[in-house]
């Protein structure tokens, strides 16, 4: 059902409480507003498009509800309705409200990745409002998830629940058996696949929201940020030793493929999981699905870099990365996903090195934001919130970096006298 047509459900319960003639002409001129914004909605081939025309009926959605409920509350003070069917009627207007602030809210702080995952997931689906009330729902659900005021911790067990619901990852085969699932193996048995973050959950809201040049403090609940896992799979993503990247380049109108690397050879004939598989097993298979919900492509292509970053910090091989360079493209699907300059810090301070331009020639934006400094320190606190950098090299770079201030300091202050100390 059309987002607009479940908001007008309501609309013939309000009309019988409104009890003059001025009232009863408001609501039907924001029955024919509605079915012209419907209308233009279901014709319209552009996402851009699509998201201007839902921020305008959401607004006027807003003015319209908070309208009538002035209206009914007059029909109530004209004694023309009764207290219970008054009440009855502001609910029914407030949980409209509620919803369409929500939705506003998504529109406005987190337009740029909405247009992005609509995009994505547009293949399928048959139309642009299909695809869109599908991540409006998982939107909304991350941005009002209450979690711990006095503790401001992750809810793990909230989040748990909503991966499980987005991507349908538990069900009860027909002899009672319950199964999860997980994007390389496929169904297996209950509690062995979890939610496998692809964006740490160490990572603050500001950190986040500089980085992928959104306003949204609730990044970390969306569902598209995990990918459901194998337990063992999960923590070798976490350790880098494998990597999710897409396998065919983006095309209008197909489906985006998806595989899981290896990123050490060597590997390839160890056990994985202690259950007969090896790691020869998972490399290079394609991940399924159990329905038509996807991780969010900014998220993977967040993670690959962040595995090439562990890798060449840990001196883990990069050849994976390089045979995929080979093939033109590092990563295969464009978008403005990452602060391009962020991106370049992180790469240094994990390790003075430079990304290649191949990285993120086509996956970034170059948006004016924090000062050098600021985002130098920023991109320092990331490093160690992403524990990219293992911590006695850490440490020692710390202190290479304190001892060459504090020599620069001696040397204009001191002169001579700093060498005769040596």
């Amino acid at each position: 059902m059309p987002l607009k047509e479940a908001s007008l459900q309501i609309l013939p319960r309000i009309a019988s409480l409104l009890s003059t003639t001025k009232n009863k002409r408001t609501l039907e001129d924001f029955q024919k507003r509605s079915a012209s914004v419907e209308s233009r909605l279901s014709t319209t081939s552009s996402v851009n498009e699509f998201i201007n025309l839902r921020v305008e009926t959401v607004e006027d959605d807003i003015r319209s509800y908070t309208k009538l409920k002035q209206d009914i509350f007059e029909s109530f003070c004209a004694k023309q309705i009764t207290e219970i069917q008054h009440q009855d009627g502001l609910q029914d207007l407030q949980n409209k409200l509620v919803e369409c602030k929500n939705e506003e809210s998504v529109l406005k702080k987190q337009r740029k990745i909405l247009e992005e995952d609509i995009a994505s997931e547009l293949p399928l689906y048959s139309d642009i409002d299909k695809a869109y009330k599908n991540i409006l729902v998982s939107k909304v659900m991350a941005a009002t998830s209450k979690q711990s005021k006095q503790q401001h911790q992750f809810d793990k067990s909230t989040f748990r629940r909503k991966v499980k619901r987005f991507y349908g990852t538990s069900r009860q085969t027909p002899t009672g058996i319950v199964q999860s699932f997980c994007a390389v193996f496929g169904w297996v048995p209950k509690d062995t696949a979890v939610a496998a973050h692809l964006v740490p959950k160490s990572l603050n809201s500001g950190e986040l929201e500089y980085l992928f040049g959104v306003n949204d403090n609730a990044m970390l609940s969306d569902p598209r940020v995990a990918i459901p896992l194998h337990i063992a799979l999960e923590t070798a993503l976490d350790l880098g030793k494998i990597v999710i990247v897409p396998i065919n380049a983006e095309k209008t109108g197909a489906e985006l493929k998806w595989m899981c690397l290896v990123t050490d050879k060597k590997e390839l004939p160890l056990d994985l999981c202690g259950e007969g598989t090896k790691w020869s097993d998972v490399h290079k298979k394609e991940l399924k699905w159990s329905n038509k919900n996807r991780p969010a492509k900014r998220y993977l292509y967040f993670r690959f870099v962040m595995t090439y970053l562990m890798c060449k910090m840990k001196n883990k091989p990069t050849d994976w990365a390089d045979e995929i360079a080979a093939k033109g493209k590092m990563w295969c699907t464009p978008g403005p996903y990452l602060r391009r300059s962020m991106l370049k810090l992180l790469s240094i301070e994990c390790g003075d090195f430079y990304l290649p331009e191949i990285f993120y020639k086509e996956q970034t934006f170059d948006e004016l934001g924090q000062d050098g400094e600021k985002e130098k320190s920023m991109a320092k606190d990331m490093r160690d919130r992403l524990a990219l950098l293992p911590r006695k090299k850490r440490v020692q770079m710390e202190n290479d970096e304190y001892s060459d201030d504090s020599v620069s300091e001696d040397s204009d202050s001191e002169g001579e006298d700093s060498e005769d100390a040596n």
